[in-house]
């Protein structure tokens, strides 16, 4: 790029630009697409060989299990929050097609549960890595080597279900709540397999809470 004087300044806001508008000296800035190795294929095409469904929709709710989820009885049950149940009850269906997926509204809570109900899907979630608990919950080692998009959608359900948008002066960033310090390790380093900046871990101390009265 050139100024009024003709002199090449360098300016560090890149945009998109036709091949045929560019000139001569101008700057070129390339990536290159990383494509899934042969091992994850392979790792995937393994799983799909134990849960002939999984897709997408299957990891997203696994991420989203890992935030807010627990087993039932030969079931997975997770929290729905009040304005989002509809829509994922929808990806349940369509992550589990030869489960059951039904809903139930808990008036003391004001709440939805969504459940997934299969003669082996516990076992199945079990044999995954998947562990109950909320302190005990950490990514599976078997995630980590998925295709990207895999481990995008898995990222996704656990964000939906744990994260938040903070806004500050001058911009926003998203952060995870967990009570896992493995899971929250774990998200980290999914986080840093895709590229994607992240972090230091941070620990809450729990409050105190007293009633007076």
């Amino acid at each position: 790029q050139r100024n009024e004087a003709g002199q090449r300044s360098y300016n560090r806001g890149l945009k998109w630009t036709q091949l045929v508008d560019m000139k001569v000296d101008d700057i070129v800035v390339m990536s290159q697409i990383k494509r899934d190795s042969e091992s994850s294929i392979s790792l995937l095409n393994s799983i799909k060989s134990k849960l002939p469904y999984f897709n997408l929709d299957t990891a997203y709710a696994m991420g989203y299990w890992l935030g807010d989820g627990w087993y039932g009885t030969n079931s997975l049950v997770v929290y729905a929050k009040i304005n989002f149940w509809n829509d994922l009850v929808e990806k349940f269906i369509k992550a589990f097609p030869e489960c059951e997926v039904y809903n139930t509204f808990r008036e003391d809570r004001n709440e939805y549960n969504i459940h997934v109900k299969g003669s082996n899907i516990k076992d199945l979630f079990t044999s995954f890595g998947f562990k109950s608990g909320a302190k005990n919950k950490e990514i599976p080692e078997f995630v980590f080597g998925l295709p990207t998009e895999y481990r995008e959608a898995l990222l996704a359900g656990l964000f939906d279900s744990d994260g938040t948008i903070n806004e500050y002066d001058g911009g926003r960033n998203a952060a995870l709540h967990v009570s896992s310090k493995k899971l929250a390790k774990g998200f980290k380093k999914l986080m840093e397999s895709m590229n994607i900046r992240c972090s230091n871990i941070y620990t809450q101390e729990p409050r105190e809470s007293f009633i007076k009265g």
